[in-house]
């Protein structure tokens, strides 16, 4: 069957016809040319198996002659009435299939470790986590398996890294790190990731879910060992030489500085403030003083704010609430300690507060050069000093100002929780884990108890 549209008719309507007008074939039910603002095409109107009344576009003028456009219509319309499926079904199908293909290809390519590592986990970390950048300079160790789709890691790559670390001298506690933040992206990547829901998993499951490292070797347990014996002597509480050493410290620095301000104005520079007429002559001080008094990581008084300072008019009390920076990244829900402020404690902030002008908010320790929160690192270097004028240990962490403030908690035997609560911890597995040790006047005690019995069971014979 010809259509009765010739193709000088097909011509003219391309040239002269309005937007929107249609010449229809009198010889083919429902085949016409349409004029758009496109174009110009061929189209075929139909009922589909539901009455519905439907349009479907053969193909472009003059891309397609008319007796060509018509033999597509006149076999379209044959499909059509032996129930097959019609023009614009399968046109829908072979469109939704071919998006389904486009969408798995686009899946397929974050498949590869170092592309999903790249364009989706190292922003989201970043945007996220106030820890990001450090977890993903953790998962970069994993660079030699960017190349390898995640879903064909095993357990060989993974025992094979762990030996070549191991024999570098990577620490197994550092090892662990880093395997908990590569394992964290896979539990991501396959949507199973706790507490941060992925939308878009790109892999089934996650191929090392169930991997541990193998077991420490000789060499291992003995250097866990002696970093455990390490710790645990950091978390002893302060000798009083060593406490006495701290305040010594803390005055004579202070009295350095100020020593150094008044030459500075002596020589040249009156301008400069006095730094005799204010309680402390540098931040550090009563950064310092916060820490021996309340336990709180560095990184806990970096980021206090003014604001986070509340009284209470009905009880007459002061409370400075804070979520811990470390905690933040943690659960749905960080954890919030509220530290009451009361006797020297609350003497050092007010003091400190009246000296920059009573503020209400910003950083209480804050940079002089930036205005904003102080380095990372910044108060290092001052408790160098400090610990060189105390004449104490060169070795003497400043975080062992929080260990020293738990374990003198714990010796007073206070509940493990009620001190987990006070120093930021979810609960209290971490203190009964590393705080509650047996003191060795204890030991030594217990080991007297036989020793005893027998001297008292001969002496009555």
């Amino acid at each position: 069957m010809k259509t009765s549209i010739t193709t000088a008719q097909a011509k003219k309507f391309a040239d002269t016809a309005a937007p929107n007008k249609e010449l229809y074939c009198s010889n083919i039910t429902g085949f016409h040319l349409r004029k758009n603002a496109k174009g110009v095409s061929w189209r075929l109107k139909y009922l589909d198996a539901t009455k519905k009344r439907r349009r479907v576009t053969i193909g472009g003028y003059p891309a397609l002659h008319p007796q060509e456009a018509a033999q597509t219509a006149i076999e379209w319309r044959s499909g059509i009435t032996k129930g097959e499926a019609d023009p614009m079904a399968k046109r829908e199908a072979l469109a939704a299939q071919k998006r389904v293909q486009e969408q798995q290809q686009q899946q397929n390519q974050y498949k590869v470790t170092g592309r999903f590592f790249t364009d989706v986990y190292e922003p989201h970390l970043i945007s996220n986590y106030r820890s990001g950048k450090e977890v993903a300079s953790k998962i970069k160790n994993f660079s030699f398996l960017f190349e390898r789709d995640m879903d064909k890691i095993n357990s060989h790559d993974i025992n094979a890294w762990y030996s070549r670390a191991s024999t570098a001298g990577l620490k197994r506690q550092s090892i662990i790190g880093y395997l908990g933040a590569f394992k964290a992206m896979l539990n991501f990547a396959a949507g199973t990731k706790k507490g941060d829901q992925n939308n878009s998993p790109v892999i089934q499951f996650n191929p090392l879910r169930d991997y541990s490292l193998p077991r420490p070797n000789v060499q291992e347990r003995e250097q866990l060992k002696r970093q455990k014996e390490q710790l645990q002597a950091k978390r002893d509480i302060f000798t009083p030489e060593i406490r006495t050493g701290i305040m010594q410290g803390l005055t004579a620095y202070a009295e350095k500085i100020r020593a150094q301000r008044r030459s500075s104005r002596k020589h040249g520079k009156p301008f400069l403030p006095d730094l005799d007429l204010v309680p402390f002559p540098h931040w550090f001080l009563p950064f310092a003083h916060i820490a021996r008094l309340t336990g709180m990581r560095p990184s806990d008084i970096r980021s206090l704010r003014w604001e986070q300072l509340s009284y209470n008019r009905f009880n007459g009390e002061t409370v400075l609430t804070f979520t811990p920076p470390k905690t933040e990244d943690k659960g749905i829900e960080p954890i919030e300690v509220k530290f009451p402020v009361s006797g020297e404690l609350k003497e050092i902030l007010s003091q400190w507060q009246e000296h920059h002008g009573n503020p209400t908010s910003g950083f209480i320790f804050k940079s002089e050069r930036t205005g904003n929160q102080i380095e990372r690192k910044a108060y290092l270097k001052h408790w160098k000093h400090v610990k060189d004028l105390g004449k104490l240990p060169k070795d003497l962490d400043f975080y062992a100002f929080r260990h020293n403030f738990i374990s003198t908690l714990v010796k007073q035997n206070y509940r493990p929780l009620r001190i987990a609560k006070l120093v930021g911890h979810a609960d209290e597995t971490m203190i009964i884990k590393h705080y509650f040790h047996t003191d060795n006047e204890d030991m030594n005690e217990l080991a007297s108890v036989a020793a005893q019995s027998w001297a008292k069971a001969v002496g009555g014979e």
